[in-house]
Formats: C-alpha cells, sequence, structure tokens
C-alpha cells in the first residue's frame, strides 16, 4: 500500500509548506489529519507511512511548544 505512504509524505510536504507560508493554523490542521490518517491493514504499516506521522508528531509539537500551546503539547 505504498499510496497511503505516499499520500502522507506528500501531507508532510504540504503542512512543511503551510509553516513556510506562516499558515500555522492550515499547519496544524495537516498534521493533525496526517497523525489520525488511518492504517487498517499491515501492509499499510509501512516504513514510510510510520515515519510521516512521526514526523506529522514532531512538527506539531514544535508549532505547540513555539506558540505556547502547553495543554495542547500535553494532549499530544
Amino acid at each position: 500500500m505504498a499510496d497511503k505512504s505516499q499520500l502522507l509524505t506528500n501531507k508532510i510536504h504540504e503542512g512543511q509548506s503551510h509553516e513556510e507560508n506562516n499558515r500555522i493554523g492550515d499547519a496544524i490542521r495537516t498534521y493533525e489529519e496526517i497523525i489520525r490518517f488511518p492504517l487498517a491493514v499491515p501492509d499499510e504499516i509501512t516504513d514510510e507511512a510510520v515515519k510521516a506521522k512521526e514526523n506529522a508528531t514532531y512538527r506539531l509539537a514544535g508549532i505547540y511548544r513555539e506558540k505556547g500551546l502547553v495543554d495542547e503539547l500535553i494532549q499530544l
């Protein structure tokens, strides 16, 4: 299921673009979408998919830290 891995990787790039363009709300929504994205069957759980979810989690945590959103950071 490389398609889902590629989709998640593309979403990471989208989130980074939002960050670079100072569209933080859009970046947060994109990273949250990646984190919540279901990987329903074992074939979908690839190194790339896990890496994308991990990357989204770290980037979202960084935004929360930078913006002082402590409660959101704790929940993450």
